[in-house]
């Protein structure tokens, strides 16, 4: 009883796979061009590739590219209208063929109910000296045709029928001077034209600027720089204070930030330079922007005494700064901290400051000495760990003091 059902199923699977449909690779037609009179139709008929397929493939779908010349019906049957040329489409899910058809001189079927059309866009194309592709679009509902003065430019179909596009290739222009051609359109008895202009190539002039030196204050600031030339052109910084902003034809503004940078303990001067090229030629601006510094006259003082004493310093500076004091042998027990002080803890620029040194009472003490820091502060603070850097904004002065 087994072996029986185990054969039936086996003759009920190979009947399945007998009726499975094949998977349809192709649709083509039984003509791939036709010839018909105005008022003539004929029949175009699908081909499935493979055949067995047919049944399991998509509807068919048919489309006339210009229904004015030639029309198709849902059963693929092809009617002339009037003389031109169509390309008639099957459509088959993503698969399709096509048949070109050229309708003849003959009887029309049907009554013209407008006249002759033909427009392009653009009408006018400004190529640059390097050349390019360009599109002209084409609206029509006859054949037409398309045609250069020059041979510098062509053009792609130089036919077409109804709707379309035309590709206009240009060719690069070596000459300094601009050319200029027309691209004529006809259909039937109508005519456009599109105006193509070609520049020429530019010479470069040699590139100036209006200004080759600037100063810049100490907080920084913003001006404008004329760029004479006639071709692109950039400017170049390496510096990270100078930025470029507002950059035009022949002009662009230069901001400069603020300069935290000392060069030592003396007014300074930092020189930026930037760059502006045109890849043939160039021109430099120096931008002059004032360094922040601090110098302490005198930057040394002894007392060979263990009397109180005062005395005066004077600060030269451009920036706002604090006064600081850091003594050698702290912890080394009393008298050796807080033995020196100054009648001003701040201010901004130049200044006299008098400093004051108490009197060794400690016999302990034989020598003690110190540093009197003028440090700067807000954009200019020196928050680092040694005092002694001389690209930071501080002015120093060692003191010393003998138990005498």
């Amino acid at each position: 009883m087994k072996k029986i059902i185990l054969f039936a199923a086996a003759i009920c699977l190979a009947a399945c796979n007998s009726n499975k449909v094949p998977t349809l690779t192709g649709i083509s037609l039984n003509k791939t061009s036709l010839e018909i009179e105005m008022g003539e139709s004929k029949q175009l008929v699908v081909i499935y590739e493979p055949a067995e397929a047919e049944s399991g493939a998509p509807e068919i779908t048919w489309e006339s590219s210009n229904p004015r010349v030639a029309t198709v019906n849902n059963n693929g049957k092809v009617t002339g209208l009037q003389k031109g040329r169509s390309t008639i489409t099957a459509f088959c899910g993503k698969l399709y063929a096509e048949c070109k058809v050229d309708v003849a001189t003959g009887t029309s079927v049907i009554e013209r109910e407008e006249e002759d059309e033909l427009s392009v866009t653009p009408t006018t194309i400004n190529a640059p000296s390097t050349g390019g592709e360009y599109t002209i679009k084409v609206n029509s509902n006859i054949d037409w045709a398309v045609s250069c003065e020059e041979p510098w430019a062509t053009v792609s179909p130089t036919s077409g029928s109804g709707k379309g596009s035309v590709t206009v290739t240009v060719e690069a222009n070596t000459a300094e001077e601009p050319t200029t051609q027309q691209i004529a359109f006809t259909a039937g008895t109508l005519s456009k034209s599109v105006t193509l202009n070609r520049a020429g190539e530019k010479i470069a002039s040699p590139l100036s600027i209006n200004i080759t030196e600037k100063e810049i204050p100490l907080n920084g600031g913003s001006f404008d720089v004329t760029v004479t030339t006639n071709i692109e052109w950039e400017a170049k910084c390496d510096n990270s204070r100078v930025h470029f902003s507002g950059k035009n034809e022949n002009a662009v503004t230069i901001t400069v930030d603020l300069n935290p940078q000392a060069k030592g303990h003396y007014a300074s001067i930092d020189e930026i330079p930037v760059i502006f090229t045109n890849g043939e030629s160039s021109a430099t601006l120096t931008i002059k922007q004032e360094c922040p510094y601090i110098k302490i006259t005198p930057n040394e003082y002894w007392h060979m005494s263990k009397q109180a004493v005062t005395f005066n310093t004077q600060v030269e500076s451009n920036i706002p700064w604090q006064v600081k004091f850091v003594y050698d042998n702290e912890s080394s027990g009393p008298g050796f901290s807080n033995w020196a002080s100054s009648n001003k803890t701040s201010g901004t620029g130049n200044a006299t400051i008098a400093i004051s040194f108490s009197e060794i009472k400690e016999e302990t003490v034989t020598t003690r000495s110190g540093y009197l820091y003028v440090v700067g502060t807000g954009s200019w603070e020196w928050g680092g760990e040694s005092w002694d850097k001389s690209n930071r904004c501080l002015g120093v002065c060692n003191i010393f003091q003998e138990n005498k």
